[in-house]
């Protein structure tokens, strides 16, 4: 049985029960949780017949942390209470696709020299939380997180879809003079940054990294002629994506994107790995505070 099979026949009934519930718990109707799932109504009801206990224990009995699915569950319901739709069901499959990856650990022998903490290992995911530990530990770095938090997308290959793009489903957010990342790497994680990717990408295939930090306007004079800058907007938020795809023909390094009305200036570094990520923020952090 490969993972997705397992995903769909272990992980994914007992954990839209979850979901289904907390929904409804939440207020929400069985008609628009229905239409949140593209399932029918009746289907919405035989989940609810069974207790919310019901499928904590199947997922249990799997050998996976309840506590966790539960933290997972909840960035999922955040998801929704903010209308975000698509990316709900972006980040339920990655986290459907991770907590079947446990699975295979706990129950496949033939697979246990592939697993690490758990869960089959994806080198490139590793390699993420590897660099992310890194970032994270950089003195000051709390100082270029902007107000809306950061994100991380990486695509090891060329990108076609969101899914093809590791990052967090939360974020990176700044706490007084910390920064702790929220939710674990997963392919489909980041929506924003990920789109960025996908559009520098279309034209500049050696980018494969996008971070977004605070807003620099000064960036240019600050780190020399290493980098290539280019700063775009203020626009409206109607036009933002077509603003930043024509800004990001030019193939920049370093985007400093302007804003506009009720978008937060925010400055995009586009570069070629995660190592090289590292660096440039290095770069950044020596010249900037």
């Amino acid at each position: 049985m490969i993972i997705h099979e397992i995903a769909s026949k272990r992980i994914i009934p007992p954990l839209k029960g979850i979901i289904i519930h907390r929904l409804y718990k939440n207020g929400y109707s069985q008609r628009k949780i229905a239409s949140l799932f593209s399932i029918t109504q009746p289907q919405i009801h035989k989940y609810l017949s069974k207790p919310i206990e019901k499928y904590n224990q199947l997922l249990e009995g799997y050998g996976l942390n309840i506590d966790e699915v539960n933290r997972l569950v909840d960035l999922l319901i955040d998801l929704i209470s903010k209308n975000e739709r698509e990316r709900f069901i972006i980040v339920l499959s990655s986290i459907a696709d991770y907590l079947a990856r446990k699975y295979v650990c706990i129950h496949y022998t033939l697979y246990r020299e592939y697993c690490s903490r758990g869960r089959v290992i994806d080198p490139f995911i590793v390699e993420y939380e590897n660099t992310l530990k890194k970032i994270l530990s950089l003195r000051k770095i709390h100082r270029l997180i902007p107000e809306v938090g950061s994100n991380i997308a990486y695509a090891p290959h060329t990108a076609h879809s969101v899914f093809d793009v590791i990052g967090l489903p939360g974020r990176i957010i700044r706490i007084g003079d910390r920064v702790i990342a929220v939710g674990e790497p997963i392919y489909g994680g980041s929506k924003h940054t990920a789109s960025i990717l996908i559009l520098a990408q279309k034209y500049d295939h050696g980018k494969h990294v996008v971070m977004n930090i605070k807003y620099i306007g000064e960036i240019s004079d600050l780190i020399g002629g290493e980098y290539s800058v280019i700063k775009c907007g203020p626009h409206k938020a109607s036009n933002f994506w077509s603003d930043i795809e024509e800004c990001l023909t030019h193939k920049p390094d370093i985007l400093c994107d302007k804003g506009g009305e009720g978008l937060e200036p925010i400055t995009y570094l586009i570069v070629p790995s995660l190592n090289e990520l590292l660096t440039l923020l290095e770069k950044i952090l020596l010249v900037t505070v």
